[in-house]
């Protein structure tokens, strides 16, 4: 519409809008809609990441757990075959129900996996994920806090008859994070210090 002054007007209807401002309408929109689909993988990701990190924790305190009560009852170790076997597997006899079982526990590096067999049913995976941390996963200790495994006179069976507590290392890996350590040290109730007679 042409006004006195000879400028041009705009006249809109009421709620209408030009042409003009339905396409930055939808340039805006379309923009918005964008960046909302590139972040949203980004929160999916973080959230399956937090989900598969606490899932190993949980597997990992559930696994510390069965060690300690394991460890705990103990009564008494039992002899392994070499004294490098220690750093890998603990063995222990528990009484139940008048009879003794027998319990296994073993790391395997090149599966990542930590078992469990009691007696001579199959072995059950408790904890997977499992890495070589900075110690073995099982450490004994004597009375006098030595670690039995890296001295050098000890015997397997002089690790069994001197052991009053045993240290647990569990370096849990995750595909998206770094390695947590969860460490327990566990005093076998049966095996007080001050009976053992070890040097």
């Amino acid at each position: 519409m042409l006004t006195r002054t000879g400028r041009t007007r705009v006249v809109r209807g009421e709620g209408g809008f030009t042409l003009v401002e339905l396409l930055t309408a939808t340039a805006v929109s379309l923009i918005i809609s964008v960046a909302l689909l590139a972040v949203i993988p980004t929160f999916m990701t973080a959230e399956v990441t937090t989900s598969r990190s606490d899932q190993a924790a949980a597997s990992a305190l559930g696994a510390l757990t069965s060690l300690q009560h394991d460890i705990q009852s103990a009564d008494p170790l039992d002899v392994l075959a070499t004294v490098a076997a220690y750093d890998h597997e603990l063995q222990v006899d528990l009484q139940s129900g008048g009879s003794t079982v027998t319990v296994t526990w073993v790391y395997d590096p090149s599966s990542g996996e930590l078992t469990r067999q009691v007696g001579t049913a199959p072995a059950v995976v408790e904890l997977t994920g499992v890495t070589d941390g900075p110690n073995p996963v099982f450490i004994y200790f004597g009375q006098h806090g030595q670690n039995l495994a890296a001295q050098s006179s000890v015997t397997p069976a002089g690790v069994v008859d001197c052991t009053t507590l045993v240290q647990v290392d569990l370096s849990v890996a995750s595909a998206h994070a770094a390695a947590d350590v969860s460490t327990t040290s566990v005093q076998l109730e049966n095996r007080s210090p001050s009976v053992v007679t070890c040097g």
